[in-house]
């Protein structure tokens, strides 16, 4: 699988990502994922998919956690189209 356009939270406790991981068999298909830890001196845990912002057989492309990891802004790109989202929590 490839996992690619990490974006951390500013405190490095969450992460995001894009990955194939469920989408091996599609051209392009990317969804995002997320995993998080207690501490910095810690590996990052488990990753989730993020079902409720992934489409299926489109790009979905991280790019911004706020600061106070709320606000996840992110792409999703159909075809030639992209369009920028913003998930809150």
């Amino acid at each position: 699988a490839g996992e690619l356009a990490p974006v951390v939270s500013d405190d490095e406790l969450e992460i995001f990502y894009a990955s194939n991981r469920q989408k091996l068999d599609e051209d392009l298909a990317l969804d995002i994922y997320t995993a998080s830890r207690a501490s910095t001196a810690e590996p990052f845990g488990a990753s989730m998919a993020m079902a409720a912002i992934s489409q299926s057989d489109t790009i979905d492309w991280p790019l911004w956690i706020s600061p106070e990891r709320c606000d996840l802004y992110y792409i999703n790109k159909r075809g030639e189209q992209a369009t920028l989202f913003v998930s809150r929590r």
